[in-house]
């Protein structure tokens, strides 16, 4: 624990738990932190996962998932890492499956087989004896073929009463990952059948699969979509399209916010508009671009962050720095950990300037649709809360809004768009328009008047003026994080978002 907090101070961030934020729109529960996107060395990660898992606990995460890559592992994460002062590799007498075809000398032990075996017991053990307040999962991130990356968990047999397991989880990374080669261990082991595809329909066959299978208990959430520019907004659609309790957002703020690279954005990587911006990628960051393109087709595509924790050296520890605050119950039911991601009720934070977000339109919150007349006015509520340990008051909240259109069908032109031309931003709030209440919030009251008959909205918030050098442009946009970065340089350059709230005229 101490070395946790060492780290902690080391990075400067000066992060301070709030007291849980309770959300009073006649509803039990609060926003709390998660990260469901990590590594250890059981894939390419520095450090054990007992290092991760506790990182996760200090920090004060509700409840996080170890989502190591598919493929083929090359330590064995429980006793190596830079923690340990050892990196273990298997033996060949552990190891279950066929050799791996791309380091035939090398031996390497499956990710379906760590999980079962290594990661998933190991995690047991921990929520019994070391974390018995915190709600821990099994996930992995899927190396999806014809594209790049994506957070995957299938919650079945996680929380069985009689004897959990992840085996729904191990055979769809056997059946269906990119960097999977093992013909035999599955089937031997499980009589898990191998998916013959490749590509773009392999991994719509995946999905198909567990939308047959795990229609409400699992999902496919892209990681860091803009990197290598491998996934486009035909993409998403088809997935949203094809499952859209499986397939509803994406990782649009990226981890690695500390890497020289930021984000790991870069032309190195034909990245999807080259760089970050204020942390987030181009597709979050630009108003009109693909995020509002999919919103603007009424699409409940949701907006997610997660550290995807490797190392200390291009990393923030998670919930350090990429935080998603997610709405939950005051018992979180782990079973339903998708119903939770899946409603869009969340925000998400790049720093912590602040720590706390209300945002409602009518009685409806983000997410969710309110319903008015024609005519009829609706109040619209902003309520956040700045973290004075940041030292970054807060200086402006943009509201965003967008007119919703029908659905592009596939085939189309429009199907491939990636920007859209009706959304902007309609309203800026600064210092002179909120008010400071006694329970530590500010707030904003704003009275509007819908004209579409559906309309969307959405807030970004900053510490950062208009045309602060190397920051923002003249109307407040995050310009790209193009230079060498650095933990100081992004904890300079923070922003907010929130996911959106419709409104549709009856």
């Amino acid at each position: 624990m101490k070395r946790i907090w060492r780290f902690i101070n080391i990075l400067t961030l000066g992060y301070v738990m709030s007291a849980v934020a309770v959300y009073a729109q006649e509803r039990e529960g609060a926003y709390r932190l998660c990260d469901f996107h990590q590594h250890t060395t059981f894939s390419d990660g520095e450090h054990s996962l007992g290092f991760d898992f506790e990182a996760c606990d200090s920090i004060g995460l509700a409840w996080w998932a170890n989502s190591e890559h598919g493929g083929p592992s090359p330590y064995n994460g429980l006793i190596s890492g830079k923690d340990k002062g050892q990196f273990i590799r298997w033996t060949a007498d552990q190891v279950i499956g066929g050799p791996n075809p791309e380091e035939p000398d090398r031996i390497a032990m499956w990710r379906w087989q760590t999980l079962t075996e290594y990661t998933f017991p190991e995690i047991l053990r921990l929520r019994a004896e070391v974390y018995p307040q915190k709600t821990l999962i099994q996930g992995v991130e899927w190396n999806v073929p014809g594209h790049e990356h994506a957070s995957v968990t299938i919650l079945d047999g996680q929380f069985d009463a009689a004897k959990p397991n992840c085996l729904p989880l191990a055979e769809f990374e056997y059946r269906f990952d990119l960097r999977d080669r093992d013909e035999e261990g599955g089937t031997s082991r499980h009589g898990w059948k191998k998916s013959t595809s490749d590509g773009h329909e392999k991994a719509i066959e995946a999905i198909a699969w567990l939308k047959e299978n795990y229609p409400m208990t699992s999902w496919v959430i892209p990681a860091h979509p803009d990197r290598k520019n491998r996934w486009s907004a035909a993409d998403f659609r088809e997935m949203n399209d094809l499952a859209p309790t499986i397939c509803f957002g994406f990782e649009g703020i990226p981890g690695h916010q500390r890497s020289k690279d930021r984000g790991e954005y870069a032309s190195r990587n034909n990245t999807y508009g080259t760089y970050t911006y204020g942390g987030a990628g181009l597709m979050v960051a630009q108003v009109g671009g693909l995020w509002d393109a999919l919103l603007s087709e009424g699409r409940h595509w949701w907006l997610f962050t997660c550290s995807d924790f490797h190392n200390l050296n291009s990393d923030f520890l998670p919930g350090e720095y990429n935080k998603t605050y997610l709405f939950l119950p005051e018992r979180i039911e782990p079973t339903r950990l998708a119903d939770y991601l899946r409603s869009g009720n969340c925000f998400v934070v790049g720093g912590n300037f602040i720590q706390d977000l209300r945002f409602t339109l009518g009685r409806s919150t983000m997410g969710e649709t309110a319903k008015v007349k024609s005519g009829e006015k609706v109040v619209l509520t902003i309520k956040v809360k700045e973290n004075p340990q940041s030292g970054h008051p807060l200086h402006h909240i943009d509201l965003i809004a967008g007119k919703v259109s029908p659905k592009a069908a596939p085939g189309t032109e429009a199907y491939q768009q990636d920007h859209v031309a009706t959304t902007e931003v309609i309203a800026r709030f600064t210092e002179k328009d909120w008010k400071r209440t006694d329970d530590g919030f500010l707030t904003i009251e704003y009275s509007l008047t819908p004209q579409a008959k559906k309309t969307y909205y959405r807030l970004r918030g900053t510490h950062l003026a208009p045309n602060t050098p190397g920051e923002t442009d003249a109307e407040g946009n995050p310009l790209p994080d193009e230079g060498v970065n650095t933990a100081e340089k992004a904890l300079n350059d923070q922003w907010f978002y929130s996911n959106p709230i419709f409104c549709e005229i009856n």
